[in-house]
This record gives C-alpha cells, structure tokens and sequence, in this order.
C-alpha cells in the first residue's frame, strides 16, 4: 500500500515535522466578526507509549505554507522525497525542485534552466538518480542563477 504523509514546519520551533495533514476548521459564527477566524493545520504522529500502554496521537500545529506530501519516493541516499524539495540530478548535471501538478495527477522534476526558467519532467523518470541538497522553504537561493 503506497503511503501518505506529509511533512511541515512547526509553529511553535520551526522545526519540520513529518506525519498525516488535518486541518481544523474555526467553528461557525452566528455573529460575523470583522476578521474571519483562520483554520489551524496539525501534523498528525504516533505519540511516545511505554509499558504497553495505547500509543496516543500527538497533534502538532505547523504553518499551512510549508505543508508538502510526500512523492513515495526516496533519493539515493535513501531519504524521503517531499513536494518542495530542492534536488540534484548528478546523471544530468541539472538542479530542480519537486512540485505536485494538478493538470498532470502527479509529482513533477522542474529543472531550471541555465537560462533562467524552469522545464518539467516526469519524477519518475529520474528516480534513484536525484540527491536531495535542500528545500524552497529553508534554501530558496539554490535554485538561483547566477551569470559571472
């Protein structure tokens, strides 16, 4: 069975936090208030249990911006691939990010282009050849171009 999970930045420490998305909706209001309340979004994860005692559900809040599903696939270091990712493709020589594509029902490898831009490729295509160097969250200058 393929997985589903999805990882996030914390609210509380910034760190990423990896586990099942939930979105909590505010509850309704008769009386409207000049700023809707937001939704919270949660990082669900198996909490810590000993002596055999039932494993509870840790709720942990992230920031929503930051939410990114995970492709299924590992790189060649044998770490996850999330939506976000900055990668390597060392056959190719070309650096990119994964995005998810609704037209395409799928994951998406967009190169970027020594000439500024950005083509997109199938994933799948470069599976086991990519090496994750980072994420568009924490290092959005690695997809930058530079022309010395």
């Amino acid at each position: 069975m393929r997985k589903i999970l999805f990882k996030a930045k914390r609210v509380d420490n910034g760190e990423w936090v990896e586990g099942y998305i939930y979105e909590h909706q505010p509850p309704l209001q008769c009386v409207s208030s000049d700023e809707p309340e937001k939704s919270k979004w949660y990082i669900l994860r198996t909490a810590f249990a000993d002596w055999n005692m039932p494993r509870g559900i840790e709720m942990v809040e992230v920031i929503p911006e930051t939410v990114s599903q995970f492709t299924g696939l590992t790189d060649r270091n044998g770490k996850k691939i999330f939506e976000g990712d900055i990668v390597n493709c060392y056959e190719y020589e070309c650096c990119g990010k994964i995005i998810y594509s609704e037209d395409g029902t799928g994951f998406y490898f967009l190169v970027a282009l020594e000439e500024g831009g950005f083509e997109d490729e199938h994933l799948y295509d470069y599976a086991g050849e990519l090496s994750i160097v980072g994420n568009i969250f924490d290092n959005p200058k690695l997809l930058e171009v530079t022309n010395d």
